[in-house]
């Protein structure tokens, strides 16, 4: 995989700020390659701690040595401070292989896409696929996966492939995580079967706050016609609203996804406004 980095001054190699021109995508290949990609707004990474903290997990579940944390937070404030940004995420890449006793880590800036003002407002149309992330607890490259669902969202146009494991349910998307709305309540896959995304995460928290009932039940796709909304959760897109599942068109003026997403915007300012304190 090769990344388009002309536009950025610096990337970090195991704790060294290094200039653009220094960067080759040969580093980022390893025999286990594990990661986290952060949104950076206004040179602000929103929910760090939360990423390190899924990081450290997927380490762990995978039985890898463990990183320097410290070093690694202390990487990520000198990179922001030297290269700011307006809004962009910066990928975090860990790898290991076998020749190497420790693991190497190399920080840098991706193209970025996020929702259009448009996207927001009338939501987006999404497409199932029968697919299942192996490991879903641990956030490691599966280049098959990724390819696949690339191919199909290239192909049809949509925004995001939502998954149908074995059992005929919707589980997640290949780079996000859903949510339904029926009855009031929300839905969304048990924690064990997906990626526990941190947008999701908050969403969870921020639904038990404002006393909406969260049902960790998945849905078989026969089932989308008794919803009354969705939406998917992810670093880039917050909480994005669906406009259509396959062929099923979706209301996406609902109350409940709207408040959602209102508090949630508001929690992302908060943690802006807390990391340009301490680090400014």
């Amino acid at each position: 995989m090769s990344y388009s980095l002309s536009n950025d001054l610096y990337f970090i190699l195991n704790g060294n700020l290094l200039e653009i021109d220094k960067f080759s995508s040969s580093e980022i290949k390893g025999d286990t390659v594990i990661y986290e990609v952060v949104r950076v707004k206004k040179s602000a990474p929103v929910f760090l701690r939360e990423h390190i903290g899924r990081l450290h997990n997927s380490i762990n579940l995978a039985k890898l040595k463990q990183l320097d944390y410290d070093e690694l937070n202390r990487s990520i404030v000198e990179l922001l401070l030297k290269n700011p940004v307006d809004e962009k995420n910066i990928k975090i890449v860990v790898n290991y292989t076998h020749q190497v006793e420790f693991p190497q880590y190399l920080i840098f800036f991706i193209p970025s896409k996020y929702p259009s003002s448009l996207e927001r407002e009338k939501g987006v149309y999404v497409e199932t696929i029968n697919a299942t992330r192996l490991n879903p607890e641990i956030k490691a490259e599966n280049k098959s996966l990724r390819s696949y669902a690339d191919t199909i969202i290239q192909n049809s146009g949509c925004y995001e492939v939502l998954m149908i494991n074995e059992q005929g349910l919707i589980t997640e998307g290949s780079r996000s995580n859903v949510f339904f709305v029926m009855n009031g309540k929300l839905f969304t896959a048990p924690s064990a079967d997906v990626l526990g995304g941190i947008t999701r995460e908050k969403v969870i928290h921020l639904s038990n706050k404002l006393g909406i009932e969260v049902v960790f039940n998945s849905l078989k796709s026969n089932e989308l016609k008794n919803i009354e909304g969705a939406f998917l959760t992810g670093t880039s897109p917050g909480v994005l609203p669906i406009a259509k599942i396959d062929d099923i068109k979706l209301n996406v003026n609902v109350d409940l996804i709207n408040q959602i997403s209102c508090e949630y915007e508001k929690l992302v300012n908060a943690e802006m406004a807390n990391w340009r304190s301490l680090n400014h």
